[in-house]
């Protein structure tokens, strides 16, 4: 990492040179200058080269802030030389870009003050978020004409709205284009133009719902009459907490769903919200909205009979849920990190384990980035993990996860990353001779299942179609100590079978760094459950089905 620095106050940096030799085995620049919650902040001639992952310099709830003769190379192609996340205050000069690349990219409604001036961007680009106000940065003159728009539009569907802008400067800068409807901006488009360019361009409309005649303009220009398409009432379930998948639940336990619901009609209508289970009705009530109107709906709902129950929404979103007598017969643990709380992350197979996220001393926490689920952990280095205390991990048992395995970081130890990690309730902190169980990423393309109980050494490796891509990974002990990857038995290099072992852990680690071995896991995980069972084949096969739709 280049660095990082949060509340900071008066920060004055000069002559600042971070770079890494391409390629090198070691001093590799994951990450560059990061500052966060900070007021006053001059960086002066700053130079920042060979970034692997984001921007050069990220810059997020900084107040005052003056770049004086900033640049930088290597920057990944679809990330900005800087990121400006709600910056207050800039003065941004003498700086150089690179051709056909971003410069900068402005994000945030807190976002005020944003001035650019002396720069030679040398063909790059300055990009805004449509959040970030008319008045917060610096713009060209220019001028909108050639104003197009639909002569009617449909309930609930966005449509196009065209005009044509010409640059009336004599330097490159931004220019604005917000589109009103009634007299209210409800939506902004930032363009880019080179000096006296001229661009045709098109911005998205908010959709209508009431039954009238919209009055639609862009910038100053005269608003044209929109009338709208009517339709009748319909209510739509937008959005509903629903899991893709398998929700546990103990028998006779009390579920709970959140739904959006919305009148997506022209008219106020009333409609009876109604949740199944078969053909048992959990849940009914009574909406009555106006056209357009959202309404939050909470969902409680009550299952006594033990089996596997399709819950089903108004007949627009459904779920398979597993009902025991008790949770614990089968999934004891489900993250899928995308509702992260301070340090904590939150078990969503409703027996409310925690799982804490740890780094080492003055490093970062993992990040979160897109997965194949939702939000996943993107893991950094040694400097970030996962710990998941106060566990009993049984045998049989059934893994379930995706992974991102990114690349092997030059301290792993025999060409190996940590992934996931586990032992027994022994006071071992890693790597003792007590029995334990890893899986992690190995030297070429294959993920290995290891442990280092005395004499059962196993080493089972699983290849990597593609490292540059997630992998799903369904992995099953059985009961008699054989092991299936994703439906398939594997073996172990040596022959040697995975150990059969009663109960097995009161501790897991993702990502898990040690100081001592240092193993690291460069990369990233989505969804991962535990099963407190080995499924069988014909299970795997499903879940695996389930997961690729």
């Amino acid at each position: 990492q280049g660095g990082w620095l949060v509340n900071g106050e008066n920060i004055i940096l000069n002559n600042i040179q971070i770079r890494r030799k391409p390629g090198a085995g070691d001093g590799i620049l994951q990450n560059g200058l990061d500052f966060k919650n900070t007021k006053g902040l001059t960086l002066k001639d700053v130079t920042i080269d060979n970034v692997e992952i984001g921007s050069a310099l990220r810059l997020e709830n900084v107040t005052d802030l003056e770049l004086d003769g900033f640049k930088s190379s290597g920057v990944p192609a679809d990330s900005p030389d800087i990121n400006l996340i709600n910056v207050r205050g800039a003065y941004i000069h003498e700086s150089r870009g690179k051709p056909n690349t971003t410069f900068a990219h402005v994000y945030g409604k807190l976002t005020q003050d944003i001035r650019y001036a002396g720069n030679d961007l040398n063909g790059a680009r300055i990009e805004v978020n449509s959040d970030v106000a008319l008045s917060a940065i610096k713009t060209i003159r220019a001028t909108v004409s050639g104003f197009e728009i639909p002569d009617a539009v449909e309930v609930n569907k966005h449509y196009l709205v065209q005009a044509s802008v010409h640059s009336e400067d004599f330097v490159p800068g931004l220019f604005p284009i917000s589109l009103k409807v009634d007299g209210v901006t409800e939506a902004i488009r930032w363009l880019w133009l080179e000096a006296g360019e001229t661009k045709t361009e098109s911005i998205i409309g908010p959709k209508l719902f009431a039954s009238r005649t919209y009055r639609i303009a862009l910038n100053d220009l005269p608003p044209r009459s929109v009338k709208l398409k009517p339709l009748p009432a319909n209510f739509e379930v937008v959005s509903a907490n629903l899991p893709r998948w398998n929700r546990i639940l103990k028998s006779g336990s009390q579920g709970l769903i959140t739904a959006s619901i919305q009148n997506t009609g022209s008219y106020s209508g009333s409609h009876k919200l109604t949740l199944t289970a078969g053909n048992e009705a959990l849940f009914q009530k009574t909406l009555t909205l106006k056209a357009g109107e959202v309404s939050i709906e909470e969902i409680p709902f009550k299952i006594s009979k033990p089996g596997i129950h399709t819950l089903d929404l108004d007949g627009q979103w459904t779920a398979t849920s597993k009902v025991y007598t008790e949770a614990l017969d089968s999934q004891f643990l489900n993250y899928t990190f995308d509702d992260i709380d301070g340090d904590l992350l939150a078990d969503e197979s409703g027996l409310d384990h925690v799982a804490l996220l740890k780094s080492n001393p003055n490093g970062s926490v993992p990040l979160q980035v897109d997965g194949i689920i939702g939000k996943a952990l993107k893991f950094n280095g040694e400097s970030a993990f996962v710990e998941i205390p106060q566990l009993l991990l049984k045998f049989p048992m059934t893994l379930s996860l995706w992974v991102k395995s990114g690349e092997l970081t030059p301290s792993s130890t025999a060409g190996r990353q940590m992934i996931l990690y586990a032992s027994i309730p022994n006071g071992n902190d890693g790597y003792g001779p007590e029995p334990e169980i890893h899986l992690m990423r190995a030297t070429g393309e294959t993920f290995s299942f290891w442990t280092n109980e005395a004499d059962q050494r196993l080493d089972i490796r699983y290849p990597i179609e593609d490292k540059n891509a997630w992998t799903h990974l369904t992995v099953v002990y059985d009961e008699i100590s054989r092991l299936y990857i994703n439906g398939q038995e594997v073996t172990s290099q040596s022959g040697i079978k995975p150990p059969t072992i009663d109960d097995y852990a009161d501790r897991i680690y993702i990502g898990r760094p040690n100081v001592d071995y240092l193993r690291y896991f460069n990369g990233a995980i989505d969804e991962l459950q535990f099963f407190n069972e080995a499924l069988t084949t014909k299970q795997v096969a499903s879940l695996f089905e389930e997961y690729c739709k």
